[in-house]
């Protein structure tokens, strides 16, 4: 059994604990890009193995880690096309995908069309918007 401040800890609790960071961490990837090597960190901070992890961290969460992953970067990246000028490749990068040929597959899936119909349909109407704004 794993200690923790000096103190056994019995199944319960290391169970509890591994939730909890299950959970910050979660929070954290879903803030910032998430990578791989920080799931290996924090498989080895709770002192698990990657598979473990992933198995605890869908029974935790309700989604594998992986599909967690890509919903939580598409979500930065929709916010991103609709309220930044930078070009979907500096997106794609700046929310963790390595290339945009992956960034493009995995937000097609994920929101049924492509990132730059995507910012054609929603800069258009925040646009759309505060032109009318100003006219009326």
């Amino acid at each position: 059994m794993p200690l923790a401040g000096g103190l056994l800890l019995g199944p319960d609790v290391q169970t509890t604990q591994v939730e909890r960071a299950i959970r910050e961490a979660a929070r954290l990837m879903a803030e910032q890009s998430g990578d791989t090597a920080s799931f290996g960190r924090l498989a080895r901070d709770l002192g698990l193995s990657k598979s473990a992890l992933s198995r605890k961290f869908k029974r935790t969460l309700r989604v594998p880690y992986r599909r967690f992953l890509q919903e939580s970067r598409v979500d930065r990246a929709r916010h991103l096309l609709g309220a930044s000028s930078l070009t979907i490749t500096e997106i794609a990068h700046s929310v963790g995908f390595g290339d945009l040929p992956r960034f493009d597959k995995v937000f097609k899936t994920l929101m049924g069309i492509s990132p730059s119909l995507y910012r054609q349909r929603h800069t258009g109407s925040a646009q759309q918007a505060t032109s009318q704004a100003f006219r009326t």
